[in-house]
């Protein structure tokens, strides 16, 4: 069996936002192995505002929801920077033909 890619304490970045030009990072703070193999990983999302839900007779106000990812759903810095990098590039070479359309050969 491979050992984990991360280690909790480790920040991690979401594959499918890196690759739509969001860097935002998580904390790992659980690891568990699959029965099939391979690991997933405990994150927590913060929440803003905190959530009031009411619990009997006291009010719950959660700061953070957790949520538990395949290994494959997450990214290191390095790679989710590529990727924001790669996405805003995209959105860059758009915008310079859009440009070029409207506005023809001209720079104003």
């Amino acid at each position: 069996m491979n050992e984990p890619r991360f280690q909790i304490g480790d920040r991690v970045y979401l594959k499918t936002s890196a690759a739509i030009g969001f860097l935002e990072s998580y904390l790992i703070s659980s690891i568990f192995m699959k029965s099939a193999g391979g690991w997933q990983y405990k994150i927590a999302v913060s929440q803003k505002p905190p959530a009031e839900q009411m619990v009997g007779d006291t009010i719950d106000l959660k700061t953070e929801q957790p949520f538990v990812l395949d290994e494959t759903e997450l990214i290191d810095a390095c790679e989710a920077a590529t990727m924001v990098e790669a996405n805003l590039q995209k959105r860059l070479t758009s915008a310079q033909r859009l440009r070029q359309s409207i506005c023809g050969g001209t720079d104003g």
